[in-house]
């Protein structure tokens, strides 16, 4: 997760919300909601978090996906597209009148990438880092 948390923004703001975000959201959740009652956030940009998408549940940064790869983006838990915790996380932090516009958007764009994957192999995933190896040396 890559976050340090005192003991005392859980007592003002609750826990993680672990049965809507089981996976991804839930840090990004509980600092909006802390940020909500005047705790402060700092942010590190100087940490590096590598990620392994095949032991979390996320696509392969490349190639083509079959149909049930291509719903799982949407409905499994371990996906960062798991459409339950898209849809509280939204509701919740997004304005209301944007709520059905963001989430149209988000899904537009998933979806088409996720429909490219499917039918022509797709390039390498946006949120992928390159591999170590293909890192083009100067």
């Amino acid at each position: 997760m890559g976050t340090l948390i005192p003991m005392e923004v859980f007592e003002k703001v609750g826990l993680f919300d672990d049965v809507n975000m089981p996976q991804y959201l839930a840090d990004a959740d509980l600092c909006l909601r802390a940020r909500r009652v005047g705790i402060p956030i700092r942010l590190c940009n100087d940490s590096h978090l590598y990620n392994d998408t095949n032991l979390t549940g996320g696509l392969p940064p490349s190639g083509r996906i079959s149909l049930k790869e291509a719903v799982a983006v949407f409905s499994s838990k371990k996906s960062s597209e798991f459409f339950r915790a898209r849809v509280v996380f939204t509701w919740r932090h997004c304005p209301r009148s944007l709520f059905a516009l963001s989430l149209t958007v988000r899904y537009a764009r998933v979806g088409a990438h996720v429909l490219r994957r499917m039918l022509s192999g797709g390039a390498r995933c946006p949120a992928s880092p390159p591999s170590p190896d293909s890192a083009s040396r100067v």
